[in-house]
């Protein structure tokens, strides 16, 4: 007797393609409802979402001959507990000190001494308010520095040019035995009393470059990218239900 197989296809038990798109087509309203509901369901709660708007600003680090705070100094004084509390207690809002330390975000516009400040609020008009209270003191306090180091660097430049100016006079006054040293001297210091110029050229205060405005149009919700989802879900979910209830009324009928 030959050998028995060890697995026997059955016709009522195998499911091919056809099955499948015979199930899709009879239970098809069902599907479509499923979809149907999804989609809408979405789209009713994306337009009632509360809408938030991205509110950007541009500031700029004050500089002498280089940056006089990096962007993560810059970082700890707009975070700073004392700061975002005087802020917050000249606005009406019920914002915490901690939920506006994540809520502000900063970061360097690359080749540049800006940096590009941010926060995502339900209330443009108050984070607006926010920012620039923030950068008005940022820009404050950095130009009290900015000042007292124009003072120092006039003060040195004074101190340099008073130095020039008397070792010329002994320069006059030497034999050549000893004029080369003096003459390296007096070099020197107008080498150094030029770059300390030089610096104050192209030195720039605390400023802001561009006040806060919030965007044209909310960056939450993204009702497009919501109801895609809900629509690939919704015939996930649809096809999923009729391929159950398909199995159910099959086997109902069987025990029958």
């Amino acid at each position: 007797m030959p050998d028995k197989p060890e697995y026997q296809n059955y016709p009522n038990d195998e499911i091919n393609l056809m099955d499948y798109i015979k199930v899709i087509i009879k239970r098809k309203k069902l599907i479509i409802g499923i979809f149907i509901i999804c989609v809408v369901a979405t789209t009713i709660v994306s337009f009632r979402m509360p809408k938030v708007y991205q509110i950007d600003s541009t500031a700029r680090i004050g500089s002498i001959g280089g940056s006089l705070f990096s962007v993560g100094e810059m970082i700890e004084k707009t975070k700073n507990r004392n700061l975002l509390q005087s802020v917050i207690q000249g606005i009406d809002t019920n914002i915490t000190v901690e939920s506006l330390k994540k809520a502000v975000k900063i970061e360097k516009v690359e080749g540049t001494n800006f940096l590009k400040v941010q926060m995502e609020s339900v209330e443009p008009g108050i984070a607006i308010d926010i920012l620039n209270k923030i950068e008005s003191k940022l820009v404050l306090d950095g130009n009290e520095f900015y000042e007292k180091n124009i003072t120092l660097i006039n003060e040195r430049i004074q101190e340099l040019h008073a130095r020039k100016e008397n070792v010329s006079k002994q320069i006059k006054m030497l034999n050549q035995n000893t004029l080369t040293n003096y003459e390296t001297i007096y070099s020197e210091l107008s080498a150094a009393e030029y770059s300390l110029k030089k610096n104050l050229l192209l030195a720039n205060n605390f400023k802001i470059i561009e006040s806060p405005s919030k965007s044209m149009n909310p960056i939450k919700p993204n009702k497009r990218q919501m109801i895609t989802i809900s629509a690939i879900l919704g015939l996930i979910l649809g096809l999923f239900i009729a391929f159950i209830v398909e199995f159910w009324q099959k086997s109902k009928e069987d025990r029958q």
